[in-house]
């Protein structure tokens, strides 16, 4: 009886280690998190996560901020895709300057970037289909951004208080659906570039035919180009909004296309 209670205590203690020897590749349960390189990710499935804040609140995102498609939870010895940026992911988060989000991310939750007021530069990738509510809030740093075609629902105040927003790019012939009060109510964008042959759609369809419709050459991006002669002041941003120049001069860049007091220009 002894020698069969020490195997049994014997079979239960090698079951224990290999439970912990291979534990970690099991697969989490929705809602788990990790972190990895500043970032706070939170399971959505057995394939996917979402970026759903930082490694801790203390912690202020500055500067720029590269989220990768895939990432590696090590605690688990797993790889996940990146699908969304989650409700609050970069909430008041001042110092953020510029963003760049996968391919793989379909959806940007309620108020990931609410009142990241530096930030002047986010790049939508073409694999987003959803902007929810106050997704921007308060971005008051942003000049243009490009909504590529992928893009079908823009929320309840995306971009509400994004009040250095000028100039809007639609890259999709379908004008996406936007919800109300998307802008707040005291904001208007003053010009939205659509693909040349959906001038007429766009300018037919409510809300957007409350605005200033202009087609663009999606072949080049190059919309109606108003002038060439620049001005000798006002900040200069690229075509995804960044800031790449304090004064009005295009000499010192490279050749392209910038915009400068809500215009865009050639160099």
């Amino acid at each position: 009886m002894k020698r069969f209670t020490y195997e049994l205590k014997r079979m239960a203690w090698l079951l224990l280690m290999l439970v912990c020897a291979h534990g970690t590749t099991v697969a989490q349960k929705v809602g788990d998190t990790f972190t990895a390189d500043k970032l706070k990710y939170c399971v959505l499935n057995e394939l996917e996560v979402e970026v759903c804040g930082h490694v801790d609140d203390r912690w202020d995102a500055t500067g720029e901020v590269i989220i990768p498609e895939t990432v590696e939870a090590a605690v688990w010895n797993r790889n996940y895709t990146v699908t969304t940026i989650g409700i609050y992911a970069f909430y008041g988060r001042s110092g953020l300057t510029e963003i760049n989000i996968p391919n793989s991310v379909t959806t940007i939750e309620d108020s990931a970037f609410y009142g990241c007021s530096g930030l002047t530069a986010i790049n939508i990738p073409n694999s987003v289909t959803t902007i929810e509510d106050s997704a921007f809030y308060g971005c008051s740093g942003l000049r243009a951004i490009n909504i590529p075609n992928s893009v079908t629902t823009i929320e309840n105040s995306a971009f509400y208080g994004c009040s250095g927003l000028k100039t809007l790019y639609f890259h999709s012939i379908n004008p996406p659906t936007i919800h109300q009060n998307y802008f707040g109510y005291d904001f208007h964008p003053q010009t939205f570039y659509v693909p040349q042959e959906a001038v007429a759609t766009y300018q037919a369809t409510v809300p957007y035919n409350q605005y200033d419709i202009r087609g663009m050459d999606e072949t080049t991006g190059i919309g109606e180009v108003e002038t060439t002669e620049v001005p000798q002041s006002g900040n200069i941003y690229d075509l995804n909004g960044r800031l790449v120049r304090t004064e009005g001069n295009l000499q010192a860049l490279p050749k392209g296309i910038y915009i400068l007091n809500g215009k865009k220009v050639v160099r």
